[in-house]
């Protein structure tokens, strides 16, 4: 059972991009467009609150959610539960399936920074979580940490895309990037009980 607050805050065209959603779109329409994103990752989450904040003036957008999903862990023999800590999907990372491309990628500039604390459940202890992860190239950074502080699972996770025109023949190494960060995502952390 995952209960959950999110503090989302937007700058520059991050924000743009989130706003012009919010001020295009009904607002029942924005709603099920932030349903959605977080289900993506939360399957059969039941929403309490979605409440936006745009400060144009500022160049920043807010987006304040509160959610539940009943089965966001998943539960082996009673006494294991097995999860993945990156609860919301980042829909704007790169996807790079294919083993060759004829053209070049062009990346976006795009950054996050995110901090994910779980509250442990009563009677179970961190019984395996992931590696730490950094990864560094020509065009971007990603670093994913996990701590077990004051009775608290903590997951951090940082993403700098920098603008590039990456050649095909740098196609192997962006590829390389994205899915060692996909990877790093998609790790899970297994509780086991006391």
């Amino acid at each position: 059972w995952l209960t959950a607050t999110v503090h989302e805050r937007r700058e520059g065209q991050s924000a743009a991009r989130l706003r012009g959603a919010f001020k295009g779109l009904a607002p029942a329409d924005f709603t099920r467009v932030v349903e959605n994103w977080i289900s993506y990752g939360a399957t059969g989450a039941k929403f309490t609150k979605i409440e936006p904040g745009d400060a144009q003036a500022e160049g920043r957008f807010a987006l304040d959610v509160e959610f539940t999903a009943r089965a966001y862990a998943q539960s082996m023999q009673d006494r294991l539960l097995v999860f993945k800590p990156a609860v919301i999907a980042r829909g704007d990372s790169v996807r790079l399936d294919g083993q060759t491309r004829k053209h070049p990628v062009v990346l976006e500039s795009e950054a996050f920074s995110e901090t994910v604390r779980f509250k442990l459940p009563a009677g179970f202890d961190v019984d395996e979580m992931p590696d730490p992860v950094k990864i560094n190239s020509d065009f971007g950074s990603y670093t994913a940490s996990y701590e077990v502080k004051d009775g608290q699972l903590v997951f951090t996770r940082s993403l700098v895309q920098r603008a590039a025109t990456i050649p095909v023949e740098k196609y192997s190494d962006v590829r390389a990037f994205f899915g060692r960060v996909r990877a790093s995502e998609e790790a899970p952390v297994v509780l086991a009980r006391k």
